[in-house]
């Protein structure tokens, strides 16, 4: 979403079954509600999307920023999305940094909606089939000539039988993703590109048109979004990535 407004991308994928052909997917990440997103822009929102009648919505974290921020409300607000597939997500960093990865879980689970924590579930929509995976808030902890640690233990989850999409806060793990043969893979967490920040401590984020690092020390391993091996137009549109597609979301 973006200035009140849903905005529609059409991702065609390669070898998707003739029933999911048209499948509308509403993705919504870092909602941070709080003082910069009060819960009636919230609920805005969320009228505003079950206006465009959406078959499947997915989150992909940060609904809240701080420990303090009302979780609760947010939840709730979000259990009004009205899809036939149902409401399923993911955690953000800001969910791991502030702690209420358990909570959150909880509420969803109240709320009748799901999150997935490494985990997958098989969706069926007008006779076709598709494997919706999500992870929590992903890392790169590998060092430099090590195999990167993105999404790792996910292949468990990767089947042939079926295309995949991932719900990842973190778009770094795109490459990974992309390794294993998940088709569509959805992110938040950069917020469309709208976020370039250099912090007083020397340790800088990026957050642009290739997603976003964390950098406190040149040994620290390069991320493939610094490295220009991520196309250099990504921000809010819909890119392709060898042979699947990715999707960073701008925000709310």
């Amino acid at each position: 979403m973006l200035g009140g407004r849903v905005l529609p991308r059409e991702v065609p994928l390669a070898h998707l079954p003739p029933g999911l052909d048209g499948l509308r997917i509403v993705h919504l990440s870092d909602i941070h509600i709080g003082d910069f997103m009060p819960r009636a822009a919230l609920r805005r929102a969320v009228d505003l999307i079950n206006a465009v009648q959406p078959d499947l919505a997915v989150l992909t974290g940060d609904l809240i920023s701080h420990e303090h921020d009302p979780l609760e409300d947010c939840i709730a607000e979000l259990s009004r999305l009205r899809a036939p597939l149902g409401v399923w997500g993911c955690h953000g960093n800001h969910e791991r940094w502030a702690g209420p990865e358990t909570r959150a879980q909880a509420l969803f689970a109240r709320y009748g909606m799901h999150v997935l924590r490494q985990q997958c579930v098989e969706l069926s929509w007008h006779g076709g089939r598709f494997n919706l995976i999500g992870v929590d808030d992903q890392r790169e902890r590998a060092r430099p000539g090590e195999p990167s640690s993105m999404l790792r233990g996910l292949t468990r989850l990767v089947r042939p039988d079926i295309p995949h999409i991932l719900l990842s806060h973190n778009p770094d793990t795109f490459p990974r993703a992309a390794a294993l043969g998940i088709e569509l893979s959805l992110a938040g967490h950069t917020h469309g590109g709208q976020i370039r920040l250099t912090l007083g401590i020397g340790d800088k984020f990026r957050a642009g048109t290739c997603g976003s690092t964390r950098r406190k020390k040149s040994a620290d391993r390069p991320s493939p979004w610094q490295t220009g091996e991520c196309p250099r137009a990504l921000q809010r549109q819909v890119q392709r990535f060898g042979s699947v597609r990715i999707s960073p979301g701008s925000g709310v």
